[in-house]
């Protein structure tokens, strides 16, 4: 394992400014390849992966896969390649979502499509990799994305039994998780990683996604404008409640849940119940301990580097994001 080169950029936005164009380059080249310019498919795909781009911004996560080889071997360049497939397929898995929640117009189904399978795929057969890494990483592709599918119909789960802790876990890992352990593991393919490397650069990758999918759940809007609580979507907060609360407000809670997608009133009351002291202080912990275990990993993973502080940082931040924060604090 090889120490980061000497001038390793000093922070995330850093990354973004040397190889940010490139990966936009190589996302529009894609695009134009895989879709006629003349289709309405292209500027439909086209228009997708602009706004997520926009949204992103140069610091985008969607450069995990340069941080992570740059942790590995100093030389975060080879996997430009793995962070434009991670750029269309999250711009896909959004635009899906973004349909499956009602909020996303229809014609998008096309385009969401295209960016999760098909423009990646192209773009993985004309990488200037080997045969064998281009293989497995056709195969992690479509791996991650058949895990990311059943974590998106788990997410649908509305039934008490889907708020269980190991469960709502298991989603997170499959709808946010693989696509960070897919983008983990494609980078250290390229450092001639194998086996166990392999399975502890995806373990990581889980556990960043999983951090990033409860920075996304840990939703400061008003209770009459949070979608989670009015969908009844199963988060680890809610989780964690079933877990720790006792069986009045439990069947309290359960009954705001199943009146929240029309009832402002029972949103606010759940995000009190969400959100006391007790409640929050035991969820923060397990929230902590997540973070730890993937520093700790990634010190077992990676020698100490410009590029291994880095992630080591974007854990400390997500960690600090997905934390609620009690009226007082706000």
């Amino acid at each position: 394992m090889l120490n980061a080169a000497p001038q390793a950029p000093s922070s995330w936005l850093a990354v973004g400014d040397e190889w940010g164009g490139e990966v936009a380059s190589t996302v529009a080249r894609t695009v134009g390849a895989a879709c006629p310019n003349e289709a309405a498919l292209h500027d439909s795909v086209s228009r997708v992966v602009q706004e997520v781009q926009q949204t992103q911004g140069p610091a985008s996560h969607r450069l995990f896969a340069l941080v992570v080889l740059g942790a590995m071997t100093g030389d975060p360049a080879p996997p430009v390649p793995v962070s434009a497939v991670s750029t269309l397929w999250w711009a896909g898995a959004e635009a899906l979502d973004d349909i499956m929640d009602g909020s996303g117009a229809p014609e998008r189904l096309a385009a969401a499509i295209a960016c999760l399978a098909m423009v990646p795929q192209a773009l993985i057969a004309e990488a200037d990799v080997p045969d064998d890494i281009r293989r497995s990483w056709s195969a992690d592709l479509n791996r991650s994305s058949v895990v990311a599918a059943e974590g998106q119909l788990t997410d649908l789960a509305r039934d008490a039994g889907a708020l269980e802790w190991a469960k709502v876990m298991r989603t997170c890992v499959a709808k946010t998780g693989a696509a960070y352990a897919r983008d983990a593991v494609m980078a250290a393919r390229l450092a001639n990683a194998t086996g166990p490397q392999l399975h502890a650069w995806h373990k990581f990758g889980e556990l960043y996604g999983v951090l990033r999918q409860v920075h996304n759940d840990n939703d400061e809007r008003p209770p009459e404008e949070d979608e989670d609580l009015a969908n009844g979507t199963p988060t680890l907060m809610l989780a964690h409640f079933l877990d720790s609360a006792d069986a009045e407000q439990t069947a309290e809670l359960l009954a705001l849940r199943s009146r929240a997608a029309a009832d402002v009133a029972a949103r606010v009351r759940m995000r009190e119940l969400l959100r006391q002291p007790g409640i929050v202080s035991g969820y923060n912990g397990k929230i902590v301990g997540l973070g730890a275990l993937a520093k700790s990993l990634l010190e077992q993973l990676a020698a100490p580097s410009v590029y291994r502080e880095l992630l080591a940082a974007r854990v400390d931040e997500s960690v600090l994001l997905a934390l609620p924060r009690l009226p007082e604090d706000r």
